[in-house]
């Protein structure tokens, strides 16, 4: 069978949980004698701009990456501008066109024009998509808007410009650091010799935030209630949908009354390979998040809370909060007042 996944970036240009699933699922299906082919959004430059189609090769499939793509994927910090695009539309066309998939599997629409579910339709090609976050609903992934409370409006109005965090330009300057760092890592001694070119780098493309009103207006249209809309229309198109969680499963039923569904527990090769131990308590009791502080939708705010609950019935010398990854920086401020939460800071996988 020839496959075609369609998704965002590659390791480790970029990290997380999304990236490792998909090029784990990839690596499995050429263990199984498939013929693997991925279509991604990638790498951006700066001086060099423009929009261009590098194949190359990784773990047995073949990697057809745009590179300078002209839709900015901003991750939570929010996307806009991403329903078509007549240069990545063209280049997706020729890459179906010329490997012939017998089935497309989308990962991610992220940094791609939505409108590439209307080209693999009008190719008469089956489709999946596996929803992991619910992009194609909200420009900032999770349907959690800027007061911290669920988003299922039918009509958002102006809202996501508020739940939006930068500019167009913040983005995509965010976007080429991300770049440039992984390209001064591929060669470490080069990396080291250029450290102090780096930081100058650094500071030159960090995020600032600006006034982005001015970025969301299509001939006086709310931009974000034409999006949601488009791409439920989209979503319908899907032959299939494949939910990570029963949850994600109830929220897309909610918005596409009917569709084909079902929910598969994804996991990633890394977490198989830990063995479990069967040991007997010991006060203190040591839990352990990857993550969970560094942003509110992770659960920051509510594992704080439940810490001080469980301090305040004198519980603290119980025990213990270890954290590991990110860490949201009005959190990091208080846990010098809590003597049992331990701050790790960022982990590799191995």
């Amino acid at each position: 069978m020839k496959v075609l996944h369609v998704g965002y970036g590659f390791r480790p240009w970029r990290s997380g949980g999304l990236i490792e699933y998909t090029e784990d699922l990839m690596s499995e299906q050429v263990k199984k004698g498939y013929e693997v082919a991925y279509f991604c959004s990638g790498r951006h430059y700066p001086i060099y701009t423009k929009t261009l189609l590098k194949k190359w090769r990784k773990n047995g499939y073949t990697i057809y990456e745009i590179i300078n793509p002209p839709i900015y994927h901003g991750g939570d910090n929010g996307t806009l501008f991403d329903l078509s695009s007549d240069v990545i539309e063209k280049l997706f066309s020729q890459v179906v066109y010329e490997y012939k998939p017998d089935v497309v599997h989308i990962q991610e629409l992220a940094g791609l024009p939505s409108s590439l579910i209307d080209i693999i339709k009008y190719n008469n090609i089956p489709v999946v998509m596996t929803l992991q976050d619910y992009f194609l609903l909200c420009p900032t992934l999770k349907l959690f808007d800027y007061n911290q409370n669920d988003c299922f409006e039918e009509n958002v109005g102006n809202k996501c410009v508020k739940c939006i965090k930068y500019s167009l330009d913040s983005i995509k300057r965010n976007l080429i650091r991300n770049t440039l760092i992984y390209e001064f890592k591929k060669v470490t001694i080069l990396f080291m010799l250029l450290r102090p070119f780096y930081r100058a780098v650094k500071k030159i493309f960090i995020n600032r935030k600006k006034d982005i009103s001015e970025n969301y207006s299509l001939g006086g249209d709310n931009f974000f209630q034409i999006r949601r809309h488009t791409n439920i229309e989209r979503l319908k198109k899907i032959d299939f949908l494949i939910a990570q969680s029963h949850k994600v499963e109830e929220i897309y039923k909610f918005f596409i009354k009917k569709c084909r569904i079902t929910t598969v527990n994804l996991t990633v090769d890394h977490i198989e390979k830990i063995k479990p131990k069967l040991i007997s308590p010991k006060i203190p009791i040591k839990f352990g998040t990857l993550n969970g502080l560094i942003s509110v939708p992770k659960g920051a705010y509510l594992l704080c809370k439940a810490v001080e609950i469980l301090n305040s019935k004198g519980l603290d010398s119980k025990f213990e909060l270890h954290v590991f990854g990110g860490i949201l920086s009005s959190i990091e401020k208080k846990i010098p007042k809590y003597k049992n939460i331990f701050f790790h800071g960022w982990y590799r996988v191995e």
